[in-house]
């Protein structure tokens, strides 16, 4: 029926972006769009930080228990918390300005890695704690053993602010 098999398979790695914090969905997910909310539903931003994206690279067992250990390919915080900067009354521009000078801070290095480590341990442990996943039988046999690519994007306390 069909002349090209890999039209009827699941791309070799599983990719999504979920804008965190989400509240996590009850029940077993059935489809790939409802396990990602899932995987995130645990996830809560570290003190001070702004704007920040992460990636973590992982698999899943068919149970929805994690394959091996989580590695993270991806992560970018802002240089400052913009929330003991900028209140929410300021303009776009204003707030624009603000964000262009702290990119190039170099006292921010340090607050930088510092917050990225709280980042990386945050989404660590948030896999685990939202692990194993409920799914159903057929989304468990599709996903498991394949890599999984989910990026966490946090607007930071002010919307609008990107990593």
């Amino acid at each position: 029926m069909y002349d090209n098999p890999s039209v009827l398979s699941l791309p070799t790695t599983l990719r999504a972006t979920v804008r965190v914090p989400v509240t996590r969905p009850e029940g077993p997910a059935d489809t790939l769009a409802e396990l990602y909310p899932r995987l995130a539903g645990c996830w809560r931003p570290p003190a001070d930080l702004g704007a920040a994206a992460i990636t973590a690279r992982f698999a899943l067992r068919r149970d929805g228990s994690l394959q091996g250990n989580p590695r993270i390919t991806f992560s970018r915080v802002s240089p400052r918390a913009f929330s003991d900067e900028v209140d929410a009354g300021s303009s776009k521009k204003m707030r624009q300005n603000q964000r262009s000078r702290a990119l190039h801070d170099c006292s921010a290095i340090v607050k930088c890695s510092r917050r990225r480590n709280a980042l990386i341990a945050e989404t660590l442990a948030s896999l685990a704690r939202c692990t194993p996943a409920q799914l159903t039988a057929g989304l468990g046999g599709a996903v498991a053993g394949r890599p999984i690519a989910l990026r966490f994007v946090y607007p930071g306390p002010i919307q609008g602010d990107r990593p």
